[in-house]
């Protein structure tokens, strides 16, 4: 039972890192869509660097975490230990599953994602094109939710539905780390400006994630009731609250903070509640991933 549970922890863990992942792609390739300029050349040296640092640790992260996620899958189905993880026969057989086939679509848009960044940076390629890489491996990556669990025996809606909601939760969680940085590197009236378009994008894309999040969780439940008396309902309703949470402290962005902007010190108060809404997202990952691991429906 220990074992089980160590190997659960290490799923939910690595599952969580690559979603992080995702959200990193999706952060790289919509960069522009948060307000930034084209050319990156116009922002700070020491912001563009810290930047492009983020990146490439995000997708160094989803790289290491994707094998190690399906060594744990393996070493899960086994029931013997580190030796049933590497066990050549059962390694083989996963391999060959949808879990191995995810896997492989996972490990190659990391791989990709990271080789082109540091290609791209390396030889000063435009921004366009890092870009284009990354949206590849974006699709990718988006692609990869649909190959097991649940959600493989269901149809092209029910897919393109899980899409849209991870592809939104993506774009929302990849934009905190560049606008928490942006608090500290660029100008009052830059950063105001950048959180101002931000607002704009998001109120209409959180609003989609909302709608299409409630019309995957009816499918779900024939009783509403089993949102209170299952794991996965009450599991389910944990991840609302960290839903509410971040929608609150978005509009506390939106309605208080961006519109009070003028000096370094309200920068900072911005700041830490950036922080504070990145804290919850990582919660939120962590909670999707062990809802999608071992308390419910696998939508991986």
């Amino acid at each position: 039972m220990m074992e089980m549970y160590i190997w659960n922890t290490v799923i939910i863990v690595c599952k969580a890192l690559f979603y992080a992942g995702t959200a990193g792609m999706a952060g790289y390739a919509f960069l522009h869509s948060f307000g930034f300029t084209e050319s990156t050349h116009k922002l700070p040296e020491a912001y563009t660097r810290k930047l492009t640092r983020y990146f490439i640790c995000s997708f160094v992260l989803v790289a290491i975490s994707v094998p190690i996620w399906f060594l744990a899958k393996v070493g899960a189905f086994a029931e013997s230990g580190l030796s049933g993880a590497l066990n050549p026969t059962m390694l083989s057989i996963m391999w060959d599953s949808p879990l191995g086939y995810m896997a492989q679509v996972r490990g190659g848009a990391a791989v990709f994602a990271l080789w082109s960044l540091l290609v791209a940076t390396k030889l000063r390629f435009q921004h366009t094109v890092m870009r284009g890489c990354v949206l590849l491996a974006l699709a990718a990556a988006l692609y990869s939710y649909t190959l097991a669990g649940h959600i493989s025996e269901q149809g092209l809606v029910e897919k393109m539905l899980l899409i849209v909601h991870v592809f939104v939760m993506s774009w929302w969680f990849g934009a905190l780390i560049p606008l928490k940085l942006a608090c500290g590197h660029l100008p009052v009236e830059q950063t105001k400006s950048l959180m101002y378009k931000f607002g704009l994008s998001a109120q209409f894309l959180v609003g989609v994630m909302i709608i299409v999040g409630v019309l995957m969780a009816l499918q779900l439940f024939n009783d509403v009731s089993q949102l209170f008396t299952s794991a996965y309902g009450l599991t389910l309703m944990a991840k609302i609250g960290c839903v509410s949470g971040l929608l609150l402290l978005a509009a506390r962005h939106k309605r208080k903070l961006v519109p009070m902007l003028e000096n370094r010190q309200t920068l900072s108060k911005l700041s830490r509640s950036i922080t504070l809404e990145i804290a919850l997202a990582a919660a939120l990952l962590l909670i999707t991933a062990a809802l999608t691991s071992v308390v419910g429906p696998n939508f991986s």
